[in-house]
């Protein structure tokens, strides 16, 4: 086939011979699934989210999800979570390693996560009432409990270590506190 004849075809496919060339770089921009992922993180930032509960939410309309579709919000979430500090993922601990993205300054999302994390067929419904007062691991999200000092723990990292942080002292006067300090305060006893 000659040149001419074959241009023709490709632009008349592509639009331009440009566009069908392999070595256009992609677009440095949010695609249509990250955007969709950071919309929804930004309207739950209380939540947690197993993969296959964003895939859902970001493929309305496939009947089946695959693999494809896992690993494209996968990744997505992986590159929202590099621009959105606070989220991070964790791998599930049952077979298969899925990862369930989570607010790290939440401590209802983190409660949420350690335990989408640990219980493979509970409901969504089962695990929140778990983490309500009256629950199986309500203990590990009160003020004291575990989960609530790892995501304090996590807040005092996060802060510049020459910051000051005010505390209320027990007769009530207030004084300041560096928060690396804080930070060993909230480890408890050992």
């Amino acid at each position: 086939m000659p040149v001419d004849v074959r241009s023709d075809i490709m632009s008349r496919v592509c639009g331009s011979l440009q566009a069908c060339d392999k070595t256009t770089p992609m677009s440095k921009e949010s695609g249509r699934v990250q955007r969709a992922i950071e919309a929804l993180f930004k309207s739950k930032p209380n939540d947690a989210f197993a993969t296959w509960e964003i895939c859902w939410r970001v493929y309305p309309n496939v009947g089946r999800l695959e693999s494809k579709h896992k690993l494209a919000v996968t990744r997505a979430a992986k590159r929202v979570c590099a621009r959105m500090p606070d989220w991070q993922s964790m791998k599930t601990w049952y077979r298969g390693g899925e990862l369930v993205f989570f607010n790290h300054a939440s401590v209802k999302s983190y409660g949420l996560a350690r335990r989408k994390s640990e219980c493979r067929y509970a409901s969504d419904k089962q695990i929140r009432a778990s983490l309500r007062s009256g629950g199986d691991h309500h203990r590990y999200v009160v003020e004291g409990g575990t989960w609530w000092r790892h995501v304090q723990l996590y807040i005092a990292d996060r802060e510049p270590p020459s910051c000051s942080i005010i505390v209320a002292d027990t007769n009530g006067t207030c004084r300041e506190r560096r928060a690396a300090r804080g930070r060993r305060n909230l480890r408890g006893r050992r």
